[in-house]
């Protein structure tokens, strides 16, 4: 069966999957667990193939999510306010995280246009924020990065209206929330505690 791409789908489907993902994806306030199901969540998040800032082809779903503790954020290189000033505040989140990063915890900072935002362009980006081992800025076909921003629920017809939502989950509990575009390290760094704390007792 052939994939759509995001932009072709209707406006009444975009508010369906938006509906389904306002239940996956909670706030911190109300944080939904449910048992990690590889299967489910490959077919869910999709496993589409991207490419990293440092030109790697990886799948989403494989090589990037698959039972790990993740915080993906959204971003656009030409971004002039949201994104330069959460990415600085990953910088700074990957250093209190210390040897934990890349080891029990990853970022994904996923382009939000991919229309413009080449391999070249992010890899460029990424400099400036000195990403450490195991954060990942991605892009890739318009039509793979769009359908999996619509997954994540932070796809935008208009890149202005981004709003820096970010996105937290531990795939082995099936444990997800939602953090403010306003959190600080400090903030996620709590969050991510309890994420890697989490045995999934919630679900049961």
């Amino acid at each position: 069966m052939q994939m759509k791409s995001a932009p072709a789908l209707s406006g009444l489907l975009q508010l369906s999957v938006m509906a389904a993902l306002a239940l996956a994806l909670a706030s911190p306030a109300a944080a939904q667990a449910r048992p990690g199901d590889p299967e489910r969540d490959r077919q869910y998040f999709t496993d589409l193939p991207l490419v990293t800032h440092e030109g790697r082809s990886v799948r989403f779903y494989r090589d990037v999510l698959e039972g790990k503790v993740v915080l993906v954020t959204g971003f656009y290189v030409n971004c002039p306010s949201i994104s330069p000033r959460q990415n600085l505040i990953l910088s700074r989140l990957q250093k209190l995280l210390g040897e934990r990063m890349g080891r029990d915890v990853f970022f994904i900072t996923l382009t939000i246009d991919p229309q413009r935002d080449t391999p070249e362009k992010i890899r460029e980006y990424a400099k400036v924020f000195d990403p450490q081992p195991g954060w990942i800025f991605l892009t890739g076909k318009p039509e793979n990065v769009n359908w999996v921003n619509y997954r994540l629920g932070q796809y935008v017809e208009n890149v202005e209206s981004h709003l820096g939502v970010y996105h937290l989950g531990n795939l082995n509990t099936g444990l997800w929330m939602k953090a403010s575009p306003a959190a600080q390290a400090e903030d996620l760094l709590m969050h991510l505690e309890e994420l890697l704390q989490d045995k999934g007792e919630a679900s049961r």
